[in-house]
């Protein structure tokens, strides 16, 4: 055979095997255009090493870091792509590697596909006892997880999780031990919260830090929140670390708070107000210190170190101790310790069960006692029980009265008062003649006279007393020989208990003493 017959039969051979490769490549083609649909391509069970994908409508399971998404191929696409690389159709692979996921259909959840619904959002159902959803990122430094609502007028949540179980709603770790950023990081850059917490019997949020339970990020400026609508109840950290809540009222006013063992070093001063019928505050120390202390250390301040009113018929301050030390201590370098001001009196110092002073305990100088029949006493010298002195004020009438008149029986006294031991008790003198019933005594002038204009003769002595306690050794007036008149200014004491408001007097003398009349005319009282 010469050389072109030899030529002529390998082309044909040739032609017959590019006509059986041709139609390979017919049936492949049309094998592959079947396999290379994005969609059915996600739902392939994945390559070894590639990432898990899940069917739609169900529940993606926990997975290890898998590829990146336009490298996810399943086996089939793998086998088709090594198909088509062997009959040379390179293009047709290179698209499928750069394929976008395609969008899931509305309502579900593809594995590296997005979910652009309009209408419905995306739900994951799972009766698993661990998680329905769990998204790790383990080497790279963005979030496992980024939802948001860009919609400025939407009221609904990015993330709503409801749980009917026992464990978590959600659950959010930070395996990364040098990881700055937060587990849950929530912004809103509408009017809403950023997160919102709730619970029919538990807690809305729970917080637990290795440095802090909650951290509330300080603002740029000192004070607390100057525009913008609030509620009360919020919680407001300024740029100096103060924490100020805003409380109720008319209208609302955001308050300082000071927590236990903290200081308050600020401008702005503490209000509280309370609807309580017990107390808006209280204030309790076990310990040997005081309850409350509150000092005023500038030297220029007129305001008050602790101020407190009640528009009740309550105390502004109610403080009680069960230790030996005071409920109340006030200091004050160039002002007053403690300044008192009141509707109906500035001070109130309840008084002592039983009349009289102190009998027992240990007292110091300067200590102040009301006893039950409402007289003041003052410690002038410390001891067991000390010595107590009373204290009294003279108030004088508008114009002197006469409270007793032995001639006409006034006061109780009916003359002539016969010389000798006979003691004579006056009726009860305080609560008449404009001396009040709270009255100790009495300041007045003692007059005497002879009866019917005589002489008083002998050497007479006339004694005024409280009633109830024993003649004294003493003499108020004492009448010579020739007069016919005498008088003297007597301060003298009420009688106390069955006696009080009471006086007594005694005319006796030497000699030959007179019967006489006596007089006496007041011209204040003591309290």
């Amino acid at each position: 055979m010469d050389d072109d017959s030899q030529g002529q039969d390998r082309t044909e051979v040739l032609e017959a095997e590019v006509r059986g490769l041709t139609e390979t490549v017919a049936v492949l083609q049309a094998q592959l255009a079947a396999l290379l649909d994005p969609v059915r391509l996600a739902a392939d069970a994945p390559v070894e090493g590639a990432a898990p994908r899940a069917d739609a409508g169900s529940t993606p399971a926990p997975h290890e870091q898998g590829p990146a998404p336009e490298t996810r191929i399943s086996r089939r696409g793998a086998l088709a792509l090594g198909a088509a690389a062997a009959v040379g159709l390179g293009a047709v692979a290179d698209s499928v590697l750069a394929a976008t996921p395609a969008a899931a259909a509305t309502g579900n959840m593809q594995y590296g596909a997005s979910n652009n619904a309009v209408t419905a959002g995306t739900d994951l159902t799972s009766t698993a006892t661990g998680e329905t959803l769990s998204i790790e990122n383990t080497a790279g430094e963005g979030n496992a997880l980024s939802v948001s609502v860009t919609d400025a007028l939407s009221a609904g949540s990015a993330i709503y999780a409801v749980n009917a179980g026992q464990n978590n709603t959600v659950k959010a770790l930070s395996n990364n031990a040098d990881n700055p950023n937060a587990a849950v990081f929530a912004s809103n850059s509408g009017p809403g919260a950023g997160v919102q917490g709730e619970s029919t019997s538990g807690y809305g949020l729970s917080g637990q830090g290795g440095l802090a339970p909650l951290y509330l990020t300080p603002a740029t400026s000192l004070g607390p929140p100057t525009t913008g609508t609030h509620l009360v109840g919020e919680f407001y950290v300024d740029s100096e670390g103060y924490l100020f809540q805003l409380l109720g009222g008319a209208p609302p006013q955001w308050c300082p708070v000071v927590l236990g063992g903290s200081s308050l070093d600020t401008t702005y001063g503490t209000e509280l107000f309370s609807s309580d019928s017990r107390f808006t505050f209280s204030a309790h120390n076990v310990g040997e210190g005081a309850a409350i202390t509150a000092e005023a250390v500038g030297t220029a301040s007129v305001i008050s170190a602790l101020q407190a009113s009640s528009e009740s018929t309550g105390a502004g301050i109610n403080s009680s101790t069960y230790g030996s030390g005071a409920a109340f201590v006030g200091a004050s370098v160039s002002g007053y310790g403690v300044s008192a001001q009141g509707g109906l009196a500035p001070l109130l110092l309840t008084p002592a069960a039983t009349a009289g002073a102190p009998t027992t305990g240990a007292h110091v100088l300067g200590e102040l006692y009301v006893d039950s029949e409402g007289v003041q006493y003052r410690c002038a010298a410390a001891g067991t029980p000390g010595t107590w002195v009373p204290q009294y004020s003279v108030v004088p009438l508008p114009s002197p009265v006469r409270v007793i008149n032995t001639s006409t029986g006034e006061g109780g006294i009916s003359g002539p008062l016969v010389p000798g031991a006979t003691v004579h008790t006056s009726a009860a003198l305080a609560g008449t003649n404009g001396i009040p019933d709270g009255a100790v005594g009495v300041v007045a002038n003692l007059a005497l006279s002879g009866v019917g204009g005589a002489v008083l003769n002998g050497f007479g002595v006339l004694t005024i007393f409280p009633a109830g306690t024993a003649t004294p050794a003493t003499a108020n007036i004492n009448a010579g020989a020739g007069c016919y008149a005498l008088s003297n200014t007597v301060t003298v004491a009420f009688g106390t208990g069955a006696n009080a408001g009471q006086l007594s007097l005694v005319w006796d003398g030497g000699g030959a003493v007179p019967n006489a009349q006596a007089y006496l005319d007041v011209t204040a009282y003591l309290l």
